[in-house]
């Protein structure tokens, strides 16, 4: 049977009790082990102490505890009534302020205090170019309110601010886009201005016939 286990004798043995574990001989003059892994610092009381960076980890007795608490119906029913309390307290402060828990105009890798100088600057320099193409001629000074031209200049004004600030390269390469579309007109093809040299040409040389003539 030993070997259709493929067990020693001694495996099978403290497998199916047959015979008891005998204990190792110890040798009073052996010299002592050496603890396994590295040793422990000496404590300095004058260093100074280091505060943990992080969120702090969790230790097994706070979650022993947890789950203690959990497992007695009373203290489930008191930590499901604060759990409720607090989901309908934010909730409430969702619709007040929803601002405040929403990342819009946040991009990814940035906090609201980080990004808000930034679209502040945008702000700025989207009022100077307004102000520079109202100079120009572009856009006329006096704007009346609710009209399809303010309405025109506020979006422009918004394709700038989303050009100039921090966010995706996708929708501010398209806010550069709306804004070169608003201010300047596309160049001339090539064949168009060939068109226009020939006829130009073939105008003149009719010109200088009816002259001679």
């Amino acid at each position: 049977m030993t070997k259709k286990l493929g067990l020693p004798k001694v495996g099978r043995a403290r497998l199916y009790g047959d015979l008891p574990k005998v204990p190792k001989p110890v040798d009073p003059n052996a010299p002592p082990k050496r603890p396994v892994g590295r040793p422990p610092k000496p404590i300095d009381p004058d260093a100074p102490k280091k505060w943990p960076v992080g969120r702090p980890r969790k230790g097994k007795k706070n979650s022993l505890a947890l789950r203690r608490l959990w497992a007695d119906p009373e203290s489930r029913k008191k930590m499901m009534v604060t759990l409720r309390a607090n989901h309908a307290k934010t909730a409430i402060e969702r619709k007040q302020n929803p601002e405040k828990y929403s990342r819009a105009g946040t991009p990814n890798g940035m906090t609201r205090d980080t990004a808000a100088p930034l679209w502040a600057e945008a702000r700025r320099k989207a009022d100077r170019f307004i102000q520079m193409i109202t100079d120009e001629g572009m856009i006329s000074p006096v704007v009346i309110p609710d009209s399809d031209e303010a309405k025109g200049v506020a979006a422009l004004h918004e394709a700038c601010v989303l050009a100039l600030g921090p966010g995706e390269k996708q929708a501010k390469l398209a806010a550069l886009r709306t804004v070169l579309e608003y201010t300047r007109s596309k160049p001339e093809s090539k064949s168009k201005v060939t068109i226009n040299t020939s006829e130009q040409f073939l105008a003149e040389i009719a010109a200088a016939d009816a002259a001679e003539g």
